[in-house]
């Protein structure tokens, strides 16, 4: 799990830095911070056992590609929705594990 959150915050660190966005920049730095506390651990580490790691890598690589291919095609949109695809995944996992309201 724990190489599988470098790998994810690598991924999304790397595209905001593309983007030169400081705004987005400084909300990334802003989740990595609580991304490291104990707190957060805890809840990820529910919502990682309940999705599965096939559920987790497979998925997430897959939205992360759909991502990648629409910044390859230079759309915009299609990025956006890909992004929001994924983190509409992300929320509704952690919400399924009881950590959203």
């Amino acid at each position: 799990r724990a190489a599988c959150e470098r790998v994810d915050a690598a991924f999304h660190r790397a595209i905001a830095e593309a983007t030169a966005n400081p705004i987005l920049l400084g909300l990334l730095d802003y989740l990595a911070g609580a991304r490291r506390h104990a707190a957060w651990q805890r809840e990820w580490e529910l919502t990682y056992r309940r999705l599965g790691v096939t559920e987790f890598t497979g998925r997430h690589s897959d939205q992360h590609q759909a991502i990648v291919d629409a910044i390859a095609r230079n759309d915009p949109g299609g990025a956006a929705e890909a992004m929001r695809d994924h983190l509409d995944t992300i929320f509704e996992a952690m919400r399924d594990a009881g950590l959203t309201a």
